[in-house]
């Protein structure tokens, strides 16, 4: 099957704001995604503005915008999601570079499925499990 990208994760939408949610639906092992969303996660908080994925070390110093924060990983009736501040705002070259590490670790995971924006139901929120990102 691979790996579908709805356009809206983590673009713009018609508020203007960046959805900063993503959810994997269709995976026939969703614990393998949700390891995989948790590798990733760990990776977004790395992700800068221009798109590169930076240093630790850069990370300490640099003064490009870098996500504030990345949620723990939930699991909803339909598959694993993650929420990443961003201020509402993900540049161009940093959605590039999210969604090519995401693709990166669920391919490395053996994961197919679509990765979506969660939708307005509850459904979507609600958690049954939850694993920290970070380290």
């Amino acid at each position: 099957m691979g790996i579908e990208i709805d356009p809206a994760v983590f673009a713009e939408n018609e508020d203007g704001y960046a959805s900063e949610s993503v959810i994997i639906i269709g995976s026939s092992d969703p614990g393998a995604a949700e390891d995989a969303l948790l590798r990733a996660g760990r990776r977004f908080t790395h992700v800068a503005e221009d798109g590169r994925e930076i240093s630790s070390e850069e990370l300490d110093t640099t003064d490009l915008y870098t996500p504030n924060y990345v949620s723990d990983i939930h699991h909803s009736p339909r598959g694993p999601w993650v929420y990443v501040d961003c201020k509402s705002f993900i540049s161009p070259p940093m959605r590039v570079r999210m969604l090519a590490v995401l693709v990166e670790e669920l391919e490395r995971a053996g994961v197919s499925g679509r990765l979506e924006v969660p939708g307005e139901s509850d459904d979507d929120y609600e958690t049954t499990t939850s694993v920290d990102p970070t380290p």
